[in-house]
């Protein structure tokens, strides 16, 4: 009885880490991300903001809706109209 109750303890607590785990994994927030640049027509590195999507048929509920960061925009800011979040 005693061994079952524990085991059972043990199988909640680890269904409940790897969960938490694959949220923070692949849930919302920041993400590394290979895009094609339609502007300069070449591969781009970006950091990207995703969130909960607001329509249900996107993969996993997600959505990028920002670039914080690009490759091909060295130090400055961000002063392009952002096309490639429809690459992505």
């Amino acid at each position: 009885m005693t061994f079952d109750l524990v085991l059972a303890v043990m199988v909640v607590l680890a269904a409940c880490g790897i969960a938490t785990w694959m949220i923070w994994k692949w849930g919302p927030g920041e993400r590394n991300r290979r895009v094609w640049c339609p502007v300069y027509k070449k591969h781009a590195r970006i950091v990207a903001l995703q969130r909960e999507a607001e329509f249900i048929p996107s993969y996993a509920g997600l959505q990028i809706f920002d670039v914080k960061k690009c490759s091909l925009m060295k130090d400055g800011p961000l002063d392009c109209r952002k096309e490639c979040l429809q690459q992505s």
